[in-house]
């Protein structure tokens, strides 16, 4: 594991051990990042979700600072469902991540109009995918600004290009 990642598990570890000064930490970052863009005249964005899958719509973030962006991708099909029907609140973004067992799951997503990420092997990303077409999701990160029902695809990088467990696709 390099350091990012070594960071993101810590700080998911530290989420669950002592949720309460994780969070006046997070609410401190927040602010001081909002501030900040208020200043450069940017709009905040914020995925909170590095290396997990909490729900963060349940932490009472989105609302306490409805004039950011918030963003995840999510492997839960229910989650990705609430989202497509509405549910979140409308300064909320998820995109659906195509992994190794949930590809019916994906299907779905996609005929119910939402967005799925998937990892690919080659950097020349195809045109289409699962029937549905390509955008290059290398280029940012922003996935809510994405176009509506597309595969988002990414190149493997480091060390899941030779991943072998059926989350990078090759076509």
């Amino acid at each position: 594991m390099n350091s990012v990642q070594l960071g993101r598990i810590n700080k998911t570890r530290w989420y669950f051990l002592e949720r309460h000064t994780f969070m006046a930490q997070l609410h401190k970052e927040i602010k001081r990042h909002i501030n900040r863009c208020k200043i450069k005249g940017f709009k905040p964005a914020f995925r909170i979700n590095g290396m997990s899958d909490l729900k963060i719509e349940n932490m009472g973030l989105i609302e306490t600072y409805p004039t950011a962006q918030w963003y995840d991708y999510t492997k839960n099909p229910i989650r990705m469902k609430k989202f497509i029907a509405g549910k979140f609140p409308k300064n909320y973004h998820l995109t659906f991540s195509l992994g190794s067992s949930n590809k019916e799951d994906a299907k779905e997503i996609l005929k119910l109009g939402g967005n799925v990420a998937v990892v690919f092997r080659n950097k020349k990303l195809p045109k289409k995918f699962m029937g549905h077409k390509v955008f290059n999701a290398d280029k940012t990160d922003l996935r809510f600004k994405d176009p509506k029902n597309i595969i988002a695809g990414l190149y493997a990088k480091g060390k899941a290009r030779y991943d072998d467990t059926g989350f990078v696709q090759d076509v």
